[in-house]
């Protein structure tokens, strides 16, 4: 699923949304698939600049892909001065564009997009995503990362952050319907995850 570029604005680091908003007035037509997604780059245990907000894929709006409206986007994008990379028709990249911009993020990215503000915000991560950024964090004893959203993963949460998650993962869905835990959760943040 694509959305407006704008849409995905508070997903970005400041940087990237600098640029997006120069993108969306010039290309009306361009679409995101992306941009925050805390995960390592396919293959490799590398992580991706998505895992920071600081890369966007980018779609036509047609549904394309739009091969020579996405070249336009690609060559303007390789001009901007806080480019670092652009991928298109290389590797995976034959139907979006991949973009970051400059610095390259490095370490341990953040739990959330928003961590580094004092914006409340959500993000949709799988309970096995939140137990490693919990052992990353330092929980102790380490969680067991199986995707089992259980009372000591509970807890570690609670204590790491104080603040929760959106609706209660031990229920279906936001309406609260019996059942088991969902495969992902929505993290709520307000400033810096403590250990």
């Amino acid at each position: 699923m694509t959305v407006s570029v704008l849409a995905e604005l508070n997903e970005a680091t400041p940087d990237l949304r600098v640029l997006m908003a120069r993108m969306a007035a010039k290309f009306p037509g361009i679409q995101t698939g992306g941009v925050w997604n805390r995960r390592k780059i396919a293959g490799t245990n590398t992580w991706s600049q998505h895992a920071w907000g600081n890369a966007i894929d980018l779609y036509d709006s047609a549904g394309g892909p739009n091969k020579a409206y996405l070249d336009e986007v690609a060559a303007w994008l390789e001009r901007q001065p806080e480019t670092r990379l652009v991928l298109w028709q290389v590797k995976s990249h034959f139907d979006h564009i991949h973009y970051e911009t400059n610095p390259k993020k490095s370490g341990t990215p953040p739990f959330n997009i928003n961590t580094d503000t004092d914006t409340p915000g959500g993000n949709t991560v799988t309970i096995e995503q939140l137990q490693e950024m919990l052992n990353e964090r330092g929980h102790q004893p380490p969680l067991n990362v199986d995707g089992a959203y259980g009372p000591l993963t509970k807890e570690a949460w609670v204590k790491s952050s104080g603040i929760g998650l959106k609706g209660d993962p031990g229920k279906k869905g936001d309406k609260g319907d019996p059942g088991s835990p969902p495969d992902t959760v929505t993290v709520l943040l307000k400033g810096t995850i403590r250990p």
